[in-house]
């Protein structure tokens, strides 16, 4: 087994970006996840069009990395089912029995 070298490892920091596309094309450090520690990652900054080096340039929507939008919209669907219920409860208690 050789020597490595940067780039050999397909993404070492998990963003999203191959190193070699980190070194070559973005400039981005290959083993830091948010190279200008905006808390977005460089992979979803180079997809949303924003600059991963420059930490005052950040994607405008409001995502939580790594967290899927379905859970999201699953946990305020429920929300919104139970505050309904406890409503429809509180006007018919003399129909609920507890």
């Amino acid at each position: 087994m050789g020597r490595r070298r940067p780039g050999d490892d397909p993404d070492s920091d998990n963003d999203g970006l191959m190193d070699g596309s980190e070194i070559m094309s973005y400039s981005t450090d290959p083993n830091d996840f948010d190279s200008d520690d905006d808390d977005y990652s460089d992979g979803k900054e180079v997809i949303e069009g924003t600059d991963p080096l420059d930490p005052n340039d950040f994607p405008l929507t409001q995502s939580i990395e790594g967290f899927n939008i379905i859970y999201i919209i699953g946990f305020t669907a429920a929300s919104l089912l139970l505050i309904t219920f406890v409503k429809i409860k509180k006007k018919n208690r003399h129909l609920f029995y507890i």
